[in-house]
């Protein structure tokens, strides 16, 4: 009796460990399945997301500064701009003894007052603009919205956003971004002004506001994605906006301390997973803009929280289905052998 209750115990535990051994497999094969299809399934959603917001970035990137374009071509083109008067002043042969010499627009002539009062309408109907310039060809006259003394023999013609005006011949050029003396942050967009007769008279320059694209950023990085930065660098690799670090703002993004971006070239598209010096594991993609106005560029930081956050709950769903299993399949073989 003892050998064939032994004998009897020998093969429940051997249907035990058959079926049990069994449903594990074949929910690991299923659980392989299902996470591998949900994974592709989720990298796919995730990829279409940034894809999606890229593209809104872009396009409020784009609309941001074609406002700006177009801001800068109405100045260039107002008959107070193009009338044939030089009554405006020039700082050329002016010196004083501190090296700067106040600029009084509003002392000077009534054409030089009257194109001070447009500058200044301008700038505070849009908060995009920082600044308008207007400069003449014939004796380097200059007069600027909000004024600000110029040094001593000041002549706009040699400065570069003159020169890049006149090289563009009637485009709208838009400068590399840069620190004023004020320490804002702006680019310089000028354009030539074509007078009355036809001939190039001088140029207008608008300093674009870059203060304000931070916060375009983070508007469309809040409402898509949760915890994804975006730096912003322009086509000379400098930073316009980086919320991970805003410290780093204007250094070049080779030098913020990502190993994977120590060559990075502007225009470049790579992929590669680094861990920061906060102890984040991140995938960085470098995305080139395709905004029509200026030429920039994205450092995406992707934290693999972020990444794998969908994938983690999958996981946690198939271990619990996987441990309900277990105990089904032994629940069921002990009853089979009890039956047995």
């Amino acid at each position: 009796m003892k050998s064939v209750s032994h004998k009897r115990s020998s093969i429940v535990v051997k249907l035990i460990l058959g079926i049990t051994g069994l449903t594990l497999l074949l929910l690991f094969i299923l659980g392989g399945i299902i996470y591998f299809r949900i994974s592709k399934l989720n990298a796919g959603q995730f990829n279409s997301k940034l894809n999606e917001t890229i593209t809104l970035t872009d396009t409020t990137l784009e609309t941001y500064f074609k406002s700006i374009q177009t801001s800068t071509s109405l100045v260039s083109q107002l008959e107070v701009v193009r009338r044939n008067d030089e009554r405006i002043t020039s700082y050329v042969n002016l010196s004083d003894p501190s090296g700067k010499i106040p600029m009084k627009p509003l002392e000077g002539s009534p054409y030089e007052a009257e194109v001070y009062t447009m500058e200044k309408t301008f700038v505070q109907e849009k908060p995009e603009l920082l600044g308008v310039s207007v400069a003449l060809q014939s004796n380097g006259s200059f007069v600027r919205f909000p004024e600000e003394p110029r040094a001593n023999g000041y002549d706009s013609r040699v400065r570069s956003w003159y020169k890049a005006a006149v090289a563009d011949n009637g485009k709208v050029h838009f400068s590399d971004a840069y620190t004023t003396s004020a320490g804002e942050m702006v680019i310089a967009v000028s354009k030539t002004i074509t007078g009355m007769d036809g001939s190039m008279r001088g140029v207008v320059s608008v300093d674009a506001n870059l203060s304000n694209l931070a916060q375009l950023l983070g508007n469309v990085e809040n409402s898509k994605l949760k915890k994804t930065t975006m730096i912003l660098v322009d086509n000379t690799g400098s930073i316009l906006v980086n919320s991970y670090d805003p410290s780093s703002l204007f250094k070049k993004i080779t030098e913020i301390g990502i190993k994977g971006l120590k060559e990075y070239k502007p225009g470049d598209k790579i992929t590669f997973t680094e861990k920061l010096a906060n102890g984040v594991s991140c995938d960085i993609r470098t995305i080139p803009s395709s905004n029509d106005v200026i030429p920039l560029n994205y450092i995406v930081l992707i934290p693999h929280s972020e990444l794998n956050a969908n994938n983690d709950a999958v996981t946690n769903t198939l271990i619990f289905l996987l441990v309900i299993g277990c105990i089904f399949s032994v629940t069921l073989a002990r009853c089979s052998g009890t039956s047995f």
